[in-house]
């Protein structure tokens, strides 16, 4: 078992209780396995034959439930949020596709859309709020498909916090368009943002200068939701407009129309709370490296309850793989030994520099990523940006073989 892996995974699942010692054990092996090679299909990833069975029977053992997996991660996540006083519970939806897969019990129907039910959501703000760790104080986030009447008020009923992008057209009680009351109303100022590259778009990060604006109103409920008695007639929300006047030659203007019910007393206010709304997308690049990276939709298991017992493995791996991404960014001068054993990052060292020669201390975490990329096949060219979760996965996945080597010679 990889050093370093071996004592993420020691602390991750510490408080793990499946009253099986030798359970537990295999558990974390088959964890070590499957970070070191996420894109490998459980029986690569194995080794041999005989160890890929004994995951498939580790998988159907009745002792191993999600509810034990989630319970020591949930103690995890808890120690290392001791100190915070906000955490971001982002909701966003992915679609898998087992269309294939026939010979697996209980998927029940499947189809190619989404059915949209708000349900989901409303169930997972109600889960997040019920895990939180004690202390800490939730905001849930959601893109424009959280815009629903119903989790607003569900939200105000528990006296939880949200952020999200509103996408309806509203109405107060008084009947007048929110967004036109918003769009009319005095700005607050103006604050400066980074607007990331989008490869999907094809644009490159840039600067926008964007101007606030604050609306508190009573919104009505929707006509469509007249007859929903348990609803509340109308709720008190703000909503916040951050948008370019004058953005670049070429580039679209930016707008972001945040529905909340947090209280906002001026544009510093505004601002945090956009910066909230801004860490969205991170929840994008997990579903990313859940299905490209961790190849989920070719998960081979007999039963449903078996896929999904993989794919909540896969994600604790993911967000493993995402900590020490973004780790270079916030904490670049960190030593990369918290996350990296001695013979991993002399190894990175050697090989991303084509040397021989070893470090005597490990370097910054920026530093060591950046090596891991460029592993990976980052170029490091200034239009490149900083290393993606691809290029990350890939150049971890080439640094464990390379030391596995090491350790073999």
């Amino acid at each position: 078992m990889n050093g370093a892996i071996k004592s993420w995974i020691t602390k991750e699942f510490e408080t793990l209780c499946l009253k099986s010692k030798r359970l537990e054990r295999r558990f974390q092996m088959v964890m070590s396995d499957l970070s070191e090679q996420p894109e490998k299909s459980i029986w690569l990833a194995s080794g041999s034959r005989a160890n890929a069975k004994a995951v498939y029977r580790m998988i159907a053992n009745e002792k191993l439930t999600k509810e034990s997996i989630l319970s020591a991660h949930r103690d995890a996540v808890s120690e290392r949020s001791a100190e915070e006083q906000v955490l971001l519970a982002v909701q966003d939806t992915m679609s898998v596709n087992y269309n294939g897969h026939t010979e697996t019990k209980g998927l029940g129907y499947n189809c190619e859309q989404s059915l949209g039910k708000s349900f989901r959501w409303l169930e997972t703000m109600e889960v997040a709020a019920q895990n939180a760790p004690a202390g800490v104080k939730l905001v849930h986030i959601a893109d424009r498909e959280g815009d629903i009447y119903e989790l607003y008020a569900q939200a105000l009923r528990m006296k939880e916090s949200f952020v999200i992008r509103a996408a309806h057209k509203r109405l107060t009680t008084d009947k007048t368009p929110v967004l036109q009351s918003l769009r009319d109303s005095r700005p607050l100022g103006k604050t400066t943002v980074i607007i990331p590259d989008s490869h999907k778009n094809q644009t490159k990060e840039r600067e926008a200068v964007l101007t606030v604006q604050v609306l508190n109103a009573d919104i009505l409920k929707p006509q469509i939701r007249r007859k929903a008695d348990e609803l509340e007639s109308s709720l008190p929300l703000t909503m916040i407009r951050l948008w370019e006047e004058f953005p670049s030659d070429g580039a679209e203007p930016v707008e972001w129309l945040l529905m909340t019910n947090i209280e906002v007393n001026g544009i510093k206010d505004a601002v945090r709370i956009a910066g909230y709304y801004k860490q969205r997308w991170k929840i994008e690049r997990f579903h990313f490296v859940l299905k490209s990276g961790c190849k989920i939709e070719k998960i081979q298991q007999r039963s449903v309850d078996g896929i999904e017992l993989v794919i909540l493995m896969y994600s604790i791996i993911a967000i493993h793989i995402m900590i020490l991404t973004f780790l270079s960014r916030v904490a670049p001068k960190l030593p990369c030994d918290i996350i990296l054993s001695e013979a991993e990052w002399k190894t990175l060292h050697c090989a991303a520099n084509r040397t021989r020669q070893e470090p005597e201390h490990p370097p910054p975490m920026k530093e060591a990523v950046r090596l891991i990329a460029c592993l990976g096949g980052h170029v490091g060219a200034k239009s490149d940006g900083e290393p993606g979760l691809k290029v990350i996965w890939i150049g971890l996945n080439t640094l464990f073989t390379l030391v596995a080597y090491r350790d073999f010679l």
